[in-house]
């Protein structure tokens, strides 16, 4: 969420910390308040509807067996077809939802998902 001056960001776990979740506000939002609120009650009641987020055990042993300095192409693409985030001829399909591609990424090691994370992103913008 990133209009009227706030930005939700949901953050990863980080050692033995709990995942958290940042707000930011600026001055531009005081007159928005209520949309947020609404907002935020919407994302809640969906979160609890759509109940906990469970990733496939095979693709986390999976990913966690990638060494994130030798992450290539080839790896990439067989990851993303285990997640079903292949598309044909390398493209990427983004889903409708982030909580299972998030799960994913806080259950591996915090370098390969720095690695992932850029080789998506380089992926997205091509």
């Amino acid at each position: 969420m990133s209009s009227r001056g706030w930005l939700v960001q949901p953050q990863m776990a980080f050692a033995d910390h709990a995942a958290t979740l940042h707000l930011t506000l600026c001055a531009a939002t005081a007159a928005h308040t209520d949309e947020l609120v609404a907002a935020l009650t919407e994302a809640v009641s969906a979160a609890r509807e759509y109940g906990p987020v469970e990733v496939n055990p095979d693709l986390v042993a999976a990913a966690r067996q990638i060494d994130p300095a030798g992450l290539d192409e080839a790896t990439l693409d067989g990851l993303l077809a285990i997640a079903g985030l292949g598309g044909g001829g390398g493209t990427l399909q983004v889903p409708d939802r982030m909580a299972e591609v998030n799960a994913l990424l806080d259950a591996v090691p915090r370098a390969l998902r720095e690695a992932l994370l850029a080789a998506v992103l380089d992926r997205l913008t091509r």
